[in-house]
């Protein structure tokens, strides 16, 4: 009697946990529990109670496709003694616990099969997978057993009517008795022969059915291929098919049936040795069953009829072996093909799991949700077109990012069989190059622009400005010190001065074609940048401690000045209301000139700092910002041999810190 009848019958093999439950951790124990659902496995816990029931049976142990045994040293000897784990094909395994046993014992004495020691994910997993290899194994021997079955059934339904037939018909001659006999051998050979999966399986049974004429001679199968080349599987040589190419001019004469005595010739002369008459027979388009035969014409007569009597099941055998094999090869080129594939690509169902993919996709053979295996990710990809094409057949296109890479994604929708889940091939560009290489060009574009701009506005401006500050200054030495008229003078000459500044600031920022790198004065960069920035930071408090000794560094000037206002700009950006932007400058070292530039803004969330500098991260809202400030800032510092990183701490702010060498004594300064 099954003591486990909730689960008699099901198809699901389940894995039995013999003593107490396992995994014990409650993390452990629900990460197994997912992965036993995901796999369509079940688990099931026997307590010692039950295993010293009168009513347990270690038979029931063969439902399981796994036997895991977790119990005290004290107990797993009774268990030894109470089961004999021998007589189980079950896979078994122990849990250790710390347990010191004698593990040569269990292993050859009581077939116990594996060992562990914890409940780890990856532990886990291969227990599954110990468990659906046991399942497959199961469902081939099913599906072995029900062909089996299936043919024993078309057999016994033969033998039925051959019965029936004779209990009609009085079998009063020996023609009689050869016609049935003749019919249960063909019987039999169909069985037999129905089991090949195989060429070479295919002719081992017809050289075992043929076997009972003794003057036959070998028997093998010829792929013609072309007039001059062909392939001949003959299991005396090999199990596997052998090429021959013939001579030059000489043509092979198999499809010529009538001309037997040409092809014992042929075959005389691609062997190298005598050959006897042959006997072909073509089983499928160029594939041909060569019967060499040294029968007399007598013996031949009972052979041709034995042959003639087989030929159809032959011809219906070898077309579905043939079938076989070439959808199997087929399959086979078309998933190198599929690997070959640079781009990933897979093939996956409207509820995102994968069916199919290539190597590029990933490399492992496990399928979940595309969204876990190939962004790593716990939900759809942002910008995905799986959406889409739920309610269009047509190709849609989305773009999604993937840690620092950005990739172009193209779906459509395969053809589907009718009542099954809808799926979708999805191909991934990776665009990551091409996109920041287009948007360095918009940005060179912008900043051309500028530039233009601020050289006509130069030419515009800078005439009347120093007219304006000559005026001043003029005007100056006439009027009266102290008294209101001079107070004005002096702040006209003054701002016609800022402006000056600001229109040459302006003009060596927006200065592409200047690359070169050299020594630069970073505090005098510093504050010809801050004017640039004077409207953005009129709504915050800005402080200055520009405290370093040292601070010439080697450094492309307008270069570093898009640093200064790109990380300025950011700390803008990162508070919303009132707040202070400090820039400070130490020397932490006699080598090193640092920079730091902190704001007092909501700060970065932990679980995103470590994709700030990845290009087309940003954490800003849309229109905002494309994420690529960071990235090209970090690459401008490390390409003058620096580097760039941050502290940030959410509801208090962000402090970007810049190290640089500092430039030698001897090398020109740039103000």
């Amino acid at each position: 009697m099954n003591i486990y009848p909730e689960i008699a019958g099901s198809k699901l093999f389940p894995i039995l946990v013999l003593g107490e439950d396992w995994p014990t951790n409650p993390v452990s124990k629900q990460s197994f529990a997912q992965t036993l659902v995901h796999e369509n496995v079940s688990s099931i816990n026997i307590p010692l109670s039950e295993i010293k029931s009168p009513q347990f049976r270690a038979g029931d142990l063969e439902i399981a496709s796994l036997v895991i045994i977790n119990l005290p040293k004290h107990d797993l000897e009774y268990v030894a003694g109470r089961i004999d784990f021998n007589l189980l094909s079950t896979p078994v395994v122990l849990v250790l616990n710390g347990t010191d046993i004698d593990i040569t014992e269990w292993i050859n004495l009581r077939n116990v099969n594996y060992f562990i020691q914890d409940d780890k994910p990856e532990v886990q997993a291969r227990l599954v997978e110990l468990s659906k290899t046991r399942i497959q194994r199961r469902t081939v021997i099913k599906q072995i057993a029900e062909q089996s079955k299936s043919a024993d059934s078309v057999v016994q339904e033969q033998e039925e009517q051959i019965i029936a037939k004779t209990l009609d018909i009085e079998l009063s001659n020996q023609e009689q008795n050869q016609k049935l006999k003749r019919e249960r051998q063909l019987l039999k050979f169909l069985k037999d022969i129905a089991l090949a999966d195989f060429y070479d399986s295919f002719l081992r049974s017809i050289k075992n059915e043929f076997k009972v004429f003794h003057a036959l001679g070998e028997i093998f199968l010829v792929d013609l291929k072309s007039d001059n080349d062909l392939a001949i599987l003959n299991l005396k040589v090999s199990d596997l098919w052998r090429e021959h190419k013939l001579p030059a001019g000489q043509s092979n004469p198999i499809g010529d049936f009538q001309g037997t005595k040409n092809l014992s010739t042929f075959f005389a002369n691609l062997l190298q040795r005598p050959f006897g008459k042959v006997v072909p027979m073509n089983l499928k388009g160029n594939y041909f069953l060569i019967v060499e035969s040294h029968l007399s014409d007598i013996q031949n007569v009972p052979f041709q009829e034995f042959f003639n009597d087989r030929q159809e099941i032959l011809k219906m055998v070898f077309d579905k072996i043939d079938n076989e094999e070439k959808m199997n090869s087929f399959s086979f080129r078309w998933e190198k093909i599929f690997d070959f594939i640079k781009d990933p690509i897979a093939i996956v169902d409207e509820d995102y799991n994968v069916i199919a993919h290539n190597d590029a996709f990933h490399r492992q053979g496990d399928l979940r949700k595309c969204y876990e295996v190939f962004a790593g990710g716990h939900q759809p990809c942002s910008g995905c077109p799986l959406e889409q094409n739920r309610n269009s057949s047509t190709m849609k296109n989305g773009n999604i990012i993937v840690a620092n890479s950005a990739f172009d994604v193209m779906a459509f929708e395969l053809g589907n069989v009718e009542g099954a889940k809808r799926s979708f091939v999805h191909t991934y560009k990776d665009q990551t190059e091409s996109n920041v290489l287009q948007l360095e060009v918009i940005q060179k574009k912008k900043m051309a622009t500028i530039g233009r701009l601020a050289g006509h506005l130069s030419h515009e401006l800078n005439n009347p400005l120093t007219g304006i500050r000559s005026m001043a200054q003029i005007l100056l030495k006439e009027a009266i010190p102290a008294t209101p008229t001079h107070k004005d003078l002096i702040e006209i000459e003054s701002a016609a001065q800022r402006s000056l500044s600001v229109i040459k600031n302006f003009i060596e920022f927006s200065d592409n074609k200047n690359t070169r790198i050299e020594s630069t004065d970073i505090h005098g960069l510093i504050e010809r940048t801050m004017p640039l920035m004077k409207t953005s930071l009129r709504n915050h408090v800005v402080m200055k401690n520009l405290n370093a000794v040292n601070y010439t560094a080697q450094v492309n000037p307008p270069l570093f000045q898009q640093v200064l206002f790109n990380l300025i700009k950011n700390a803008i950006q990162a508070m919303s209301e009132k707040g202070r932007v400090t820039i400070e400058t130490y020397n932490p070292s006699s080598t090193i000139f640092k920079i730091s530039i902190s704001d007092t803004g909501k700060g970065i969330p932990p679980s995103v700092q470590p994709l700030i500098f990845q290009p087309f991260f940003t954490t800003k809202e849309k229109n905002q910002g494309n994420g690529l400030g960071l990235s090209i800032v970090k690459s401008i510092v490390e390409s003058f041999n620096g580097k760039i990183y941050f502290t940030s701490e959410e509801g208090v702010g962000t402090q970007f810190h810049i190290e640089l060498p500092l430039a030698s004594r001897n090398e020109n300064t740039s103000h």
